[in-house]
C-alpha cells in the first residue's frame, strides 16, 4: 500500500495514510525524492572527545537545502559507518545550479568550531547522488586566523576549507547568506551554537547535556555521574570500567639498555570461514614507543587491544618478546628481552645469491634457516616478511611492513623530523614520537 513507507489509520480507521521515509514522497510513497546519499566513516585520534559533524548540501547561492548531524565518540563509534540522506529543498531541484556538500566539525565538549570540508556534487542533473567519505580529524590547530581572505564577511569569520583551496564565510549566530549579510531569528537555546537556517528553521549544535532540534531538552542520565576512575559521563557512553593491560619489559644483563624501544603488537585475525578459498586476512599491527629513564633497566607500557605477538625493536634489531596462541591474556604481563630471542636479518642467514632473488622466489628457501639453526626463533628480510620458526622447524612467515607504520593520518604532530606513531591504525587513542 505504502511502497517503502509505514501505513497508519486515521478518521476512525476509515482511511489509510502513509508515513514515507526520506527517500520517497507522495500519498503512497510512490515517488523518489531527489537526494544525496552519504556514507561516512571517521578517524579520530582524540578518542575521548565528542565531535558533531554537520552535513549540509549547499547550492551556488550558499543556500542550505537540508542538514543532518552525527555525534561521534571514537571510543564508542570507531569502525562504525553512518548513512545519511540529504534532500533538496525544491522538487524538482534546479538542474542548472551547482551543488556541493559542506561538512562542519565541532568539538562538542568545548562547544567550539573545528574545521570544514568541501565535496563537490558532480552530475547534479542526476536525481540521486552517492558519496562515500572517510574523514580524518587531526589534532592540529586548523582554525588559525587567516591573514589573507578574498571574502568580506560582514557578520562572520572567513574560513578556508581543510581539503580544498576555497573559502567561505562562517556566519555568527543569527546571520546567513554568502557574506553573512542577512539577519535571521535564531531559535536555538542560549548555550548552543546556531549554524544556519533551513526552511526557516535553525540548525542547532547542542551541548553534551542538551538535545532536541532547538537544544531545549535536558539529558538527565548524567545528573549522578556513575563513571568509574574519574571518567566523564556522556549519554550512551561506556562507563570506563575496563582496565588497560600493563606489560613490563626487562632486559637481560648482556643487552645494552636502549634509551627507547618500539613495541610492535601483532594481532592475527582468524579466517572468516574455514571452508572459504580466500586467504586469511593480514595480521594487524600497532606500535607504541616506550622510553627508559637514566639508570633504568626496565620499562612498561599499557595497551588495550588484543594481540598474539609482541616484537620489540631497538638499536636496529628486532626481538620476539611474547608469543601467545590465545589472545586472552592476564592484565599484568612481564617479559624479558634476551639475546637468544633476537630475530636475525636474512643477510646473516643466506648468501648473496639467494638474497638477490625476487621476493617470492627467495621465500621458497625460508624453511632452511629454521632447520639449519636449532636455536633460531625468528628472522626477517627487511622487505616484506617476518618469520617465526615453529616447533617442527618450519618457517611461519607473515607480512610485516618495515617502513614507518603510519604518519598519523597525514599529519606529523612530532617536531624536529621525528616519526609519528599511532597506537592503533584503525582506532587510535594516542600517538607517540620517535626522535632521530
Amino acid at each position: 500500500i505504502c511502497n517503502r513507507g509505514v501505513p497508519v489509520y486515521q478518521n476512525n480507521l476509515n482511511e489509510i495514510s502513509c508515513l514515507c521515509p526520506p527517500a520517497y514522497f507522495g500519498h503512497r510513497c510512490h515517488y523518489q525524492s531527489e537526494r544525496v546519499g552519504v556514507t561516512l566513516q571517521f578517524r579520530v585520534i582524540q578518542w575521548r572527545t565528542v565531535f558533531t559533524f554537520v552535513i549540509m548540501p549547499i547550492d551556488g547561492n550558499t543556500t542550505i537545502h537540508s542538514s543532518e548531524q552525527v555525534d561521534y565518540l571514537s571510543v564508542r563509534d570507531c569502525r562504525k559507518k553512518f548513512d545519511v540522506y540529504l534532500l533538496y529543498s525544491s522538487r524538482p531541484k534546479h538542474i542548472n545550479q551547482t551543488f556541493y556538500l559542506r561538512i562542519d566539525i565541532y568539538d562538542k565538549d568545548k562547544m567550539e568550531y573545528y574545521f570544514s570540508m568541501f565535496y563537490l556534487i558532480l552530475y547534479s542533473f542526476l536525481p540521486v547522488h552517492r558519496l562515500s567519505l572517510q574523514i580524518n580529524v587531526s589534532m592540529l590547530d586548523v582554525t588559525a586566523k587567516l591573514t589573507i581572505c578574498p571574502l568580506k564577511c560582514l557578520h562572520g569569520r572567513c574560513q578556508r576549507f581543510l581539503n580544498v583551496d576555497q573559502y567561505f564565510c562562517q556566519c555568527s549566530d543569527g546571520y546567513s547568506e554568502a557574506l553573512c549579510t542577512v539577519k535571521n531569528a535564531c531559535s536555538c537555546s542560549s548555550d548552543s551554537i546556531c549554524v544556519g537556517v533551513v526552511n526557516n528553521r535553525s540548525i542547532c549544535i547542542c551541548p553534551l547535556d542538551k538535545f532536541g532540534p532547538r537544544c531545549y531538552l535536558k539529558r538527565t542520565i548524567c545528573l549522578f555521574n556513575n563513571c568509574s576512575h574519574d571518567g566523564q559521563c556522556i549519554a550512551l557512553d561506556v562507563k570506563c570500567d575496563d582496565s588497560l593491560r600493563k606489560i613490563e619489559f626487562h632486559f637481560a644483563t648482556t643487552i645494552a639498555i636502549p634509551q627507547s624501544i618500539l613495541i610492535h603488537f601483532i594481532y592475527v585475525p582468524s579466517k572468516p570461514n574455514s571452508n572459504s578459498s580466500l586467504p586469511p586476512p593480514d595480521p594487524i599491527r600497532s606500535t607504541l614507543i616506550s622510553k627508559l629513564k637514566f639508570n633504568e633497566t626496565s620499562t612498561f607500557s599499557y595497551y588495550g587491544g588484543t594481540f598474539h605477538l609482541i616484537f620489540v625493536e631497538f638499536h636496529q634489531n628486532y626481538y620476539l618478546a611474547l608469543l601467545q596462541h590465545n589472545s586472552t591474556l592476564p592484565m599484568h604481563i612481564s617479559t624479558t628481552i634476551m639475546p637468544e630471542n633476537r630475530c636475525s636479518p636474512i643477510n646473516e642467514l643466506f648468501d648473496d645469491h639467494i638474497q638477490m632473488l625476487p621476493r617470492w622466489h627467495r621465500a621458497k628457501y625460508y624453511h632452511i634457516p629454521c632447520q639449519k639453526h636449532s636455536n633460531l626463533v625468528c628472522f626477517y628480510d627487511n622487505d616484506y616478511f617476518m618469520c617465526l620458526c615453529d616447533i617442527d622447524r618450519h618457517a611461519n612467515c607473515f607480512k610485516f611492513d618495515y617502513r614507518p607504520v603510519d604518519n598519523c593520518f597525514g599529519y606529523n604532530y612530532c617536531e624536529n623530523d621525528a616519526q609519528c606513531y599511532l597506537d592503533n591504525i584503525t582506532c587510535p587513542t594516542s600517538f607517540s614520537c620517535a626522535c632521530k
